[in-house]
Formats: structure tokens, sequence, C-alpha cells
């Protein structure tokens, strides 16, 4: 019986140390990504999509060794190939929460408490352009497409194959592309801001007596966010088509 046991366990070995690894490399896209999990989602749940993930893409992993140091090699390897993949993956929702936030900056909502009935101190577009996207994307069919770019990196990057260089020069890519579409997110309301901003520096350059100041806010606020909800649809969509794309992959790996 406990040959049978030891000769059981021995066969069973190199399948879970595969199954292990493969949820080593989903596992950061849980954490990273919203698609598929995100921060907001408690920790055994993540880990559970993790390991159910990895069982369903254990064929991709090939054959592993024995425990040995190669072993834990591999394991470092794995995680660091999910943290470049769940990073691609997450980038839109970053760029959503960046434009968001620049405009809630640059809108000033910290003064909506000043105005009775607008709002509170808060700053919520950032949340609320990432939810946005979240639902859309979900929506779209995002997530096949993630699970499809997770299993595709097992053809890019074999278990035990290298990281190239690349891979740290595409992230800055990625990054740079994230901090330009939230730009690009915030770009009217910022205009909008600076116009009024120098409608009132002039106004009281020729009228020193105007409380043009009293009314820089509330156009500012209110004005910011009507200019964002006519822009929503252009912001949505371009939005959209980043997080739908895994065009970034072969790139992010080095590939």
């Amino acid at each position: 019986m406990i040959r049978a046991l030891a000769v059981l366990a021995e066969a069973a070995r190199p399948e879970l140390l595969a199954w292990g690894l493969a949820s080593l490399r989903v596992l950061p896209v849980t954490l990273l990504c919203p698609v598929i999990g995100g921060q907001l989602m408690p920790a055994p749940v993540r880990l559970a999509v993790a390991s159910a993930l990895g069982l369903a893409l254990r064929p991709l992993a090939g054959v592993v060794p024995g425990p040995s140091l190669e072993v834990l090699g591999r394991c470092a390897l794995e995680a660091a190939v999910g943290l470049l993949v769940g990073m691609g993956a997450a980038l839109p929702f970053d760029a959503a929460r960046i434009g968001g936030r620049l405009v809630d900056l640059v809108r000033g909502t910290s003064a909506e408490a000043t105005l009775p009935g607008v709002g509170h101190r808060e700053a919520v577009t950032g949340d609320l352009l990432h939810q946005l996207l979240v639902s859309l994307a979900l929506a779209a069919g995002a997530l096949p497409v993630l699970v499809r770019a997770v299993a595709r990196s097992y053809a890019l990057v074999p278990l035990g194959g290298g990281l190239a260089d690349a891979g740290a020069l595409a992230i800055a890519r990625l990054v740079g592309v994230a901090l330009a579409t939230g730009l690009a997110v915030a770009a009217p309301v910022v205009a909008l801001s600076w116009a009024t901003d120098a409608a009132v520096g002039l106004t009281l350059r020729a009228a020193p007596g105007l409380a043009a100041t009293e009314l820089a806010t509330p156009v500012r606020i209110l004005g910011g966010a009507t200019v964002l909800w006519l822009s929503l649809g252009l912001v949505a969509e371009r939005l959209l088509g980043l997080a739908l794309s895994a065009e970034w992959l072969p790139g992010v790996l080095g590939r």
C-alpha cells in the first residue's frame, strides 16, 4: 500500500508542479487586470481564479523537472512573465483612471463642497471612467481576449524560456501610451479650465471691480462635467479599443 502511494505521488508530482507554475503565471494577471480580478477582489477569490485558469492551461505548461533549485527559478520566471502580461492587460484601465483623476484635478473638485447640491470633496471621475471601462470591456468580450493572451504567452515564452530585454522597453512604451491616452481623455476639460482662467484674468484686468473669480469655480466644475459628458462616447471607444487589443503581448514578452 505504501509503495503504491509512493508510485502515485511520484507520478502526480510533475503534474502538480506544472499546475503550480501555470497558476503562478496567471496570479499576477488576476491581481493587476480588473477584467479577470483586480485589487478589489478578495484574495481567496483571486487565488481560486488563478488556480482554475492554471489547471485549464496546464496542458500548455509542458514537462517540469523535479523539486530543485531549477524549479524555484522557474517559479520566479513564471511570476515575472505573469507580471508583464498583467501590466500590459491593465494599462488601458490605468489610462482611464489617470484621465479621470486629471479631470478631477483641473476641474477643482475639492471646491465642489462650496457649491450647494453639486457634489462632495472626493474625486470620483477617475473611478467612474475606470468602472465604466470595466463594464464595457466585459460586455464586449475582453475576458476571452485576456485568457487567449495568457495562453498565447506559453507559446511565446514556454516554461524555462528566458525573457528578452526588449520586454522592459515594451512596458515603457505601453506606460507612455497609457499616459498619453489619459492626457487625451482629460484634454478637453483641461482646455476649458485654461480658457476659463484666461477669461477671468482678462476680465479682472479690464474691470477689476467685477467678481469674476467667484464665477470661475462653478464654470470650471459644471463646464468640465458637461465637456466630459459630451466626449464620453469618444473616450469610451478609444479606451475600449485598447482593452480589446492584445497586440502588445509579443512586444512585452520580447518576441
